[in-house]
């Protein structure tokens, strides 16, 4: 009775302590910095003009709250990001499938894919400003066209590499094409599908942050060129440091739903 509660007890503290380790690693690095940081700008090693201690910086979050301007960047920002990131989703997996499968598929838009990942996106803005205007929808395009092309060439990649022996297999079994692809070919790709989609979502808030700095009237990106215009780097910073947490975050959400498809809701 005493090993059957024991074991139970023994495998919860196995998971859990990997994933502590992991928060606490990955707090204690920027915790240090902050802390170096707040020491060399209070005593003016560095300018604490151009670098105001984090204190100072943080002091100006229930300002920002209070009038709400925060809360409506946050917003702002998150509204173009999830538009545009599910935008690339939806474009860009089947696009990635169909490249990993069919190899004139492939060696029709791999140049275009590769050119254009490999292009300077933004120097696209004056043309989309001639096309979309200004406004939410080039802001969105600016955000699909970062975030898509990760998506498609590391799903295309993982579909390509997927072991031949396990198709194969399927079809001997009789499985049809939608049924390999649904459960042979996805779910070994995934792991690749994955770590697209993860760096899809960096280059998604890059990209919304990007179109605010030029073209936006609200938006973390906005804000930040508008505070440093004006010097106030107190403030700039103070979002600089929201998007840091936001891109954290969002990637991780990214990994729980990938986990949550690996292994299913149990």
């Amino acid at each position: 009775m005493t090993a059957d509660v024991a074991t139970p007890a023994r495998s919860l503290r196995r998971i859990r302590t990997p994933a502590l380790r992991k928060v606490a690693l990955g707090l204690g690095f920027p915790i240090f910095v902050l802390i170096l940081w707040e020491i060399l700008s209070t005593n003016g090693i560095i300018d604490p003009v151009l670098f105001p201690a984090p204190s100072v910086i943080f002091g100006t979050l229930q300002d920002r709250l209070e009038s709400g301007e925060l809360t409506r960047d946050l917003w702002a920002t998150l509204s173009a990001v999830f538009v545009g990131y599910a935008m690339s989703a939806l474009i860009g997996l089947p696009i990635g499938v169909a490249m990993g499968l069919w190899r004139r598929v492939d060696f029709t838009l791999e140049p275009f894919v590769m050119g254009l990942y490999s292009a300077p996106i933004i120097a696209l803005y004056p043309l989309l400003i001639i096309v979309s205007g200004i406004g939410f929808t080039t802001i969105v395009i600016l955000v699909v066209m970062f975030a898509i092309f990760p998506i498609i060439i590391n799903t295309a990649l993982g579909v390509r590499l997927v072991d031949r022996f396990l198709v194969r297999s399927a079809v001997s079994f009789g499985a049809t094409r939608g049924e390999v692809l649904r459960h042979v070919i996805l779910p070994a790709s995934l792991p690749s599908i994955v770590s697209g989609m993860e760096l899809a979502v960096g280059r998604a808030i890059t990209g919304a942050v990007v179109a605010e700095l030029f073209i936006g009237n609200a938006g973390l990106g906005y804000s930040i060129g508008y505070y440093s215009g004006f010097l106030r780097l107190a403030d700039a910073f103070l979002f600089i440091f929201i998007l840091g947490v936001l891109g954290v975050l969002l990637r991780e959400l990214v990994v729980a739903v990938e986990r949550r498809v690996r292994y299913g809701t149990g």
